[in-house]
C-alpha cells in the first residue's frame, strides 16, 4: 500500500519552513496526538532548486506502521507539499520512485531536473500539474489516479515486487 498526495496551500500567515512545518504538526493534522506519529528525520534540502524541508515519520494506520516523507516548498505565500507514504516494511522498495516523481518536479518554464536513481527503469506515463500552474510531476509507470482533493491530486504508487 502507498499512496502520493501532491497538494497546494496557502499560508495562514508568514512564515519560513520549520515555522510551517511546527504549524502543521500542531494545528494542521496534530501529528503529536496522530496513532503512533514517531519523528524519523527533518532535513533541509532542494526541490526544483528552491530551498525545502523534508520530514520523515511513521505512524499507525489501521494497526499497521506506516512511514511517510513529505518535502515542501514555500512560493509566496503558498506552500507545495509532496506527501509520500507507504507501510513502514515497503517503503525501502517504494522509495525510488518517489525519488523519481520528486526529481520530474519543475517549475512552469524551467527545465526538468534529471532523476539520478541507477538501477531504476521506470517510465514515465503522465505529468500532473498543480492547479495553480506553478509545478509538475512525472509519474513512474504504472502509478493511478486516485482521485482529486481540494488543490491537490493524490496518486496510488505502483506495485512493486520485492
Amino acid at each position: 500500500m502507498a499512496e502520493y498526495v501532491a497538494m497546494r496551500e496557502e499560508l495562514p500567515s508568514p512564515m519560513d519552513l520549520r515555522e510551517y512545518l511546527e504549524f502543521v504538526k500542531q494545528n494542521r493534522l496534530k501529528l503529536s496526538s496522530a496513532p503512533g506519529y514517531t519523528p524519523q528525520e527533518t532535513i533541509e534540502t532542494t526541490l526544483a532548486g528552491l530551498s525545502a524541508l523534508r520530514h520523515d515519520f511513521l505512524f499507525t494506520s489501521d494497526g499497521q506502521q506506516m512511514h511517510g516523507r513529505v518535502p515542501f516548498v514555500i512560493l509566496g505565500n503558498q506552500v507545495y507539499s509532496f506527501f509520500f507514504y507507504s507501510t513502514a516494511v515497503g517503503f525501502p522498495s517504494l522509495e525510488a520512485p518517489f525519488k523519481q516523481a520528486l526529481a520530474s518536479i519543475s517549475i512552469q518554464g524551467e527545465s526538468k531536473v534529471e532523476p539520478d536513481l541507477p538501477g531504476t527503469q521506470l517510465q514515465p506515463i503522465g505529468i500532473y500539474q498543480d492547479p495553480g500552474g506553478v509545478f509538475e510531476v512525472t509519474f513512474p509507470e504504472g502509478a493511478t489516479k486516485k482521485g482529486d482533493i481540494q488543490n491537490g491530486v493524490v496518486f496510488v504508487a505502483p506495485t512493486m515486487e520485492r
